[in-house]
């Protein structure tokens, strides 16, 4: 969705040659094939760890970190990978749409006109609330050492 604002606002006359069916299919098949190898290596680990003691997970969800504090044996190492794909996947896609709004803001700051620049920021405006809004939660629940 931020690619597909900044070409809205920096490209806007190449928008549907950018923005084709073709580019589209291919950017949703690579967010759902790394959140699938995210869950399937993440959870291979935890799955690996022996389970003896207590089996209740005090928590509203049942995600992994939470299970692997129920290992009864040395959980490092599926604690590490589970910090390590974590961050991957909340740092990669959160640097990209950055760098993204980071261009848009610099075209932003080029457009003479004071409509041109509120059009500019409305187009994307929500959007990039949303975005800061799920990040930063994100991070701070799940990039807290405590927290693996």
């Amino acid at each position: 969705m931020a690619y597909d604002r900044y070409v809205a606002i920096c490209h806007p006359l190449h928008y549907t040659t950018i923005m084709n069916w073709h580019f589209c299919s291919w950017t949703a098949g690579a967010a759902w094939l790394s959140g699938f190898l995210n869950s399937l290596i993440v959870n291979a680990f935890a799955l690996r760890l022996p389970y003896c003691t207590q089996n209740s997970i005090n928590q509203f969800f049942c995600e992994v970190p939470a299970v692997i504090k129920l290992a009864s044996a040395d959980s490092s190492e599926a604690e590490i990978v589970v910090f390590v794909f974590g961050s991957i996947l909340l740092l990669l896609p959160f640097i990209l749409i950055a760098a993204s709004y980071a261009r848009i803001g610099i075209a932003i700051l080029r457009i003479r006109s004071a409509e041109g620049q509120r059009r500019a920021v409305s187009t994307c405006g929500s959007h990039l609330l949303v975005v800061s809004l799920f990040y930063g939660t994100a991070l701070f629940a799940y990039m807290r050492p405590s927290s693996v």
